[in-house]
């Protein structure tokens, strides 16, 4: 019985002493991460700067600058950069003249998602959303319209209680003067404000292009 009694304490006490020491090796594994991540957001940080400073140096001040939505800010081809003096815009690290600008559209391919209750049970439906864009600035320098058409099907008895979601994703396709790469997509995402905007400057630029 005694033995018994001992093989189990030591059984507890080696266990407690493994389990101290995977502690130990998970706190230094995360903590080595964490400085691994330190390094390299400082590393893009610098290398954000730089190449922000360098924009600088050719164009002038910088009048805008946006980012995308990639959720890693120092990512500088995820920025917008506009160079009112110099009539530069920066997409994708790559520079346009705004006489390279010859017109946009702004399209939200959007998906809808309903969820509907009734006697206790919950049922989800999802369904797309057929985004389509007027042309603006090629046709008549307006600014891009947005439009969507919800698709999809609800079947709702009269004590049933509804509630629908809209997420919207909208891309920004400007026409450029480049036979290689006649058309830029900008992925902006759910961010209306950020798209209407985006949209408005291209559409001025497309206005001075005229004068």
């Amino acid at each position: 019985m005694w033995i018994f009694i001992t093989l189990l304490v030591l059984c507890i006490v080696v266990g407690a002493i493994a389990n101290a020491n995977d502690n130990a090796k998970t706190k230094e594994r995360n903590k080595a991460l964490a400085e691994d991540r330190k390094r390299r957001r400082q590393t893009e940080q610098e290398e954000y700067d730089k190449a922000l400073a360098d924009f600088d140096t050719k164009f002038g001040e910088c009048t805008m600058n946006e980012n995308l939505g990639d959720w890693n800010e120092y990512n500088i081809k995820s920025r917008v950069l506009i160079y009112e003096q110099s009539s530069v815009i920066i997409i994708n690290s790559k520079k346009y003249e705004f006489s390279d600008i010859l017109g946009y559209s702004l399209v939200d391919d959007a998906t809808s998602e309903t969820i509907t209750t009734s006697e206790g049970a919950a049922k989800t439906s999802t369904g797309s959303m057929i985004g389509r864009a007027v042309v603006g600035g090629v046709l008549t320098g307006g600014l891009g319209a947005v439009a969507g058409a919800a698709t999809a099907k609800k079947n709702i008895s009269d004590n049933a209680k509804s509630q629908t979601t809209t997420i919207h994703k909208y891309t920004l396709y400007i026409n450029v003067n480049r036979i290689q790469e006649p058309t830029i997509a900008l992925k902006i995402g759910n961010n209306v404000s950020k798209a209407q905007r985006l949209a408005g400057v291209i559409n001025v630029i497309i206005e001075r292009n005229k004068a």
